[in-house]
């Protein structure tokens, strides 16, 4: 299992070779919303770009994931629609379309119900509670282990009256609404990141969709949270962070002594996750 960080943009993806990652999972930059450090990076994403230059920047990232990813993987894009000037950019349905023109498959649109978001100070409109993770394949036949994510079944093999309730005794699907509440001091400076990955995420969707020593990249690496995951879950991984005011916090969650390319002693799952993982991938 190796881990790999290479702190540039993501657009220009060389260090990786023709699909040799399995899955993609990351959150891009918000767009116009979020200032990611005082240091001014020139080619950052999001950040003094109209619209349009935001969408086209992302178009790259997307094309070389396209190059890199498996013929059974799949790329899974965490994004939150956008109120900006009395107007509604609905980013998330605009990041999809350019995805699929590209040869992507769409799979699925999980809603990341956010109880606890922040209020919109706003007498005409919503607070917004949800972003979605856009869910696309490379083909039609990818790796994807449901099993391993199914929520327990609560009234299993309780007596329901005579009536035959058919409930799969490995539990629940999860389904595409996924609540979870970001931690409470979530844009603390003292994180040293403003909009850190939760580790929900990128758990899950590896889980569901890789085998141990895979490779899961995040073109988006941000805090680093996706590479955490993938130390703790035997998956190796690669990360791309422009900005290398962010390089001390992603070594030492990671636990990192030396600048990238560091080789981790295998992580040793409990035997619960041992058995969880040993199912047969669905093939769609």
């Amino acid at each position: 299992m190796t881990l790999e960080i290479y702190y540039k943009d993501s657009r220009k993806m060389s260090e990786v070779n023709d699909r040799m990652i399995q899955t993609i999972i990351t959150s891009p930059p918000y767009w116009n919303i979020k200032k990611y450090s005082e240091k001014k990076i020139d080619s950052e994403i999001g950040y003094g770009q109209t619209y349009e230059e935001y969408l086209e920047a992302l178009r790259e990232v997307w094309i070389e994931s396209r190059r890199v990813l498996r013929d059974n993987g799949t790329l899974w894009i965490n994004i939150g629609n956008k109120f900006n000037g009395g107007h509604f950019y609905p980013i998330a349905y605009d990041i999809l379309s350019q995805v699929k023109e590209l040869g992507f498959n769409l799979r699925n649109i999980i809603v990341w119900y956010k109880p606890n978001a922040l209020p919109i100070h706003s007498n005409d409109n919503l607070t917004n509670k949800y972003e979605e993770i856009l869910f696309f394949s490379k083909t039609d036949s990818y790796k994807f282990y449901k099993d391993r994510i199914r929520v327990p079944q609560i009234y299993f093999g309780k007596d329901w009256g005579g009536r035959d309730y058919k409930m799969n005794p490995k539990g629940k699907d999860p389904g595409n609404v996924w609540k979870y509440s970001p931690r409470k001091g979530n844009l603390s400076p003292k994180l040293g990141h403003p909009a850190p990955f939760p580790k929900f995420i990128p758990e899950r969707v590896i889980r569901v969709t890789t085998d141990a020593n895979d490779w899961v990249l995040d073109p988006f690496l941000g805090s680093g949270t996706t590479l955490e995951v993938c130390k703790q879950m035997d998956r190796s991984g690669i990360g791309y962070e422009i900005n290398p005011v962010f390089k001390d916090l992603i070594e030492a969650k990671l636990g990192l002594k030396t600048k990238s390319l560091m080789d981790f002693p295998i992580h040793r799952p409990s035997e619960t996750a041992r058995i969880s993982e040993a199912t047969s991938p669905s093939t769609h």
